[in-house]
Formats: structure tokens, sequence, C-alpha cells
């Protein structure tokens, strides 16, 4: 790509494409064949794009700001049970944003999942220390609909071991690792939460909120499935599901 200045004295942007067809003995070229197509509507498309994303990340980041401030107000005095479904209900909605935050700032409007779980966690990472939480996996971008129900899935189950599981205890680890596949041609996703050392575990008499926004997180996916083990040595959790083709 180059720019050149047109007749009427305004830079215009150029896409030029050449082959070498002969040289000398030193190799130096003989004969080029080329063309140059003028793509300055394209260029300025492009920009205008890029303008329109930075003012979605802006207005995104204020719109975070805001709802923190509004939970903030809304706080009743005296009020813990009142406080802490609050609480919990800003946890949810700042994941997700975060989660579309994250989407804008990707030139493929796809969510880099390394990014979206080391957001998600990073509050818990901050109370339970680094050490308690361990992640892993291959590099994978996800559409903003699969990466939101990921974060959602995974701040609940943060949350849930930070009150009455492996996060609980100085003692527990919580490992979070994802896995791709390929099967019949097609690609597999698969990510697995497991918590060892923690308060032994026993599985509840009925499933709340949480329980149920974790099983609904990819239940929108192709052959999306979730496996909730209630083990006496920690919970483990495996969401998968194929990847949709583009």
């Amino acid at each position: 790509e180059f720019r050149m200045r047109a007749a009427d004295g305004q830079w215009r942007w150029f896409l030029s494409r050449d082959s070498l067809l002969s040289t000398d003995e030193m190799g130096r070229p003989l004969l080029v064949i080329g063309s140059a197509s003028d793509i300055t509507e394209q260029k300025l498309a492009e920009q205008h794009k890029e303008l329109l994303a930075d003012e979605m990340r802006h207005r995104a980041r204020n719109l975070v700001s805001i709802v923190q401030a509004i939970g903030r107000m809304s706080r009743p005095k005296n009020q813990p049970e009142a406080n802490k479904h609050i609480d919990t209900f800003m946890g949810r909605l700042l994941t997700l944003l975060n989660a579309g935050g994250i989407v804008l700032s990707s030139a493929s409007r796809t969510a880099d999942l390394e990014t979206v779980v080391n957001t998600t966690l990073a509050p818990f990472r901050g109370e339970a220390g680094s050490i308690q939480i361990k992640t892993g996996g291959p590099a994978t971008a996800l559409l903003e609909r699969t990466a939101g129900g990921l974060a959602l899935a995974i701040h609940e189950l943060a949350t849930n071991a930070l009150k009455y599981g492996a996060l609980s205890v100085e003692t527990g680890t919580a490992t979070l690792t994802w896995f791709r596949s390929e099967q019949d041609t097609k690609q597999f996703f698969a990510m697995e939460w497991i918590e060892t050392g923690g308060p032994t575990v026993s599985t509840p008499t009925s499933e709340g909120f949480g329980g149920m926004v974790i099983r609904q997180s990819v239940a929108r996916e192709p052959n999306g499935k979730v496996t909730l083990d209630y083990l006496p040595a920690g919970l483990r959790c495996r969401l998968e599901f194929r990847i949709p083709e583009p």
C-alpha cells in the first residue's frame, strides 16, 4: 500500500500488486509487471469503522463506571441481605460488560478466551490470592455470546468457591483449564473447573440461580453440555460444545 497526491492536490491510497518476470545475470530486475488500485474509499471506511469502535469502547468503559456508581448509591443501610443481592447482581452485570468490552477491543470482534478468563477472575485473585487459582489453555477466540456465557459461568464458579468451596480456605485451589479437539473434521471445545483442598463437598438439595446460570452458559451452543460433579474432594465442572464453523 502507498499514497500518491492526485491532480486535485489530495492524497489518495493505492494497493499495488507486482510480479517480477525477469532479471539480469546479477539478479537485478529487468521486467516487472503490476497494477495499482485506488483504495482510498476503502481506507476511509476502515478509518470511520475504527473511530466508531473507539467510541463504543469509550462508552462501554463509561457504562461500567456508571453501573458501579449506581450500585454504590443503591445500597440500603443496615440491610445486609439486600446488599448481598446487589453485590451478586453487580458482579454478574459487570462480568457481561467486561466481556463485551473485550470483544470491542478486538479487530475481529471476537473475545480472546484467556483475556476473558483473567478479567473475570481478577477480583477473586485479589481476594483469594493468585496462587490459589490456576488457569491455562490454548489460544481461543470466541463470539461475544459464547464468551459472555462462559464468563458468567466462571464468575459463578469462582463466587461459590470463595463462599463455600476451595477458595474459602487457604489450603484450597481451583484449576481452570480449557482444550480444543477435532472429531470428524469438526472443532470441539471443553473447559474444566476443578477444586481441591477445600471443605468436604456434598450435593445440594436444590439448585440455586447460580447453578442455573452455569448450566445455561453453553445451552445455546451446538452440542452444548454441562456436567457438575459434587465430589467429596471438591467440585468439578465441565463445559463443552462444538465450535460453530465461520
